[in-house]
């Protein structure tokens, strides 16, 4: 980690007490945040966070007590930490035994480090929301995500105390530079799987849905939408996929299309590789999905993906992502994807204007 100047300590400092404050769109509270609600009825909304420049994001994390790479997210200095999912493998409708497998985390000086270099953010996949691919079956999901809720630390006064899930939207930066994080729950809601084929079911449920479309609505110069499974690539069989709803993949491509809006990127993990997917045309442009899983997961094979851009890269002992972004003449992002070395093993850069619908 770099010294840091007394003005960057200060930049990560207001960066800091941003997410502590993190703006929830959410059904609760009307499905506003109060700055949000300010906004949406004309009243003032002043923006003054810095500009985002690097976040860390990863999932699947087998051994809560080990999670060696972990020592390496710190060591690449990310201004925010964000958690995709599988953060602990509880595999229970016990909430008494979810509640233990957060206690090993804790307890963990790795991820101690981890909640400590900067603010972490999280949303839930299967194995930390009940068992292995479940949905909206899950008998005790309501107990679950308590749990998740308490042990993120995220304040009562959250929406996602009152909400049947735990997506939210943390936005930070000022006009110009600025961001949208985007956690979508998977989960909560998820139907059946067998029903996407015969194009019913859904991913997210129609209040989920709606509270998406009133986050896209907003302001925002860059949106990452973080998505436990794989968006973009349909290919695989065996492994959850928004391709299992295909209509609903569609619905979410067709959300940001219709509205015209630049500059989105997915984030996505459960694969246990790591590999970047690309479909053109989705949003009016070509919708990128990095893929970043896991921690200290790795699935060996030769995974067909025909919209795969590069290598795939499923070595063992773990692996994480950094996103860079660059503001002012020439704005853009690079996405990279580290091993347990630190070294980069995938990365891709890709400049804003590169993001906008056709005229």
């Amino acid at each position: 980690m770099t010294e840091r100047s007394g003005d960057e300590l200060t930049r990560r400092a207001l960066l800091a007490r941003a997410a502590a404050g993190a703006l929830t769109l959410g059904a609760g509270a009307g499905g506003l945040g109060a700055r949000a609600l300010a906004a949406s009825t004309g009243g003032p909304a002043p923006v003054t966070e810095p500009a985002l420049r690097r976040f860390a994001f990863g999932g699947c994390l087998l051994n809560s007590a080990g999670g060696a790479i972990l020592d390496r997210v710190v060591a690449s200095d990310p201004e925010l930490m964000l958690w995709q999912g599988d953060n602990v493998y509880a595999n229970t409708h016990d909430p008494v035994a979810l509640a233990e497998k957060y206690a090993v985390l804790a307890r963990n000086p790795r991820y101690q480090r981890v909640r400590a270099c900067c603010p972490n953010l999280a949303v839930w996949d299967d194995h930390d929301f009940g068992l292995n691919d479940e949905g909206a079956e899950h008998p005790t999901k309501v107990e679950s995500q308590r749990i998740f809720l308490g042990f993120w630390g995220v304040p009562r006064s959250d929406p996602r105390w009152l909400q049947q899930g735990v997506y939210f939207v943390h936005e930070v930066g000022p006009p110009g530079a600025r961001v949208q994080l985007i956690f979508l729950d998977g989960r909560y809601h998820r139907s059946a799987k067998g029903l996407g084929r015969r194009g019913r079911g859904t991913m997210l449920g129609e209040a989920q849905w709606r509270w998406l479309g009133a986050v896209l609505d907003r302001p925002a110069d860059v949106r990452f939408i973080l998505s436990g499974v794989q968006v973009v690539n349909t290919d695989y069989r065996g492994w959850e996929r928004w391709g299992e709803f295909p209509h609903e993949r569609e619905r979410l491509f067709r959300e940001v299309r219709e509205r015209r809006l630049p500059g989105v990127v997915i984030l996505s993990g459960d694969m246990h590789h790591a590999e970047i997917s690309k479909e053109d045309g989705a949003f009016g442009y070509p919708a990128w999905d990095f893929t970043s899983c896991g921690l200290d997961q790795h699935e060996r094979g030769a995974w067909r993906n025909t919209r795969r851009v590069g290598r795939l890269f499923n070595e063992p002992g773990g692996k994480f992502g950094v996103v860079d972004l660059t503001w002012g003449d020439a704005p853009g992002i690079r996405v990279a994807i580290h091993d347990l070395e630190g070294d980069v093993v995938l990365a891709r850069e890709i400049a804003l204007a590169e993001l906008v619908p056709p005229a």
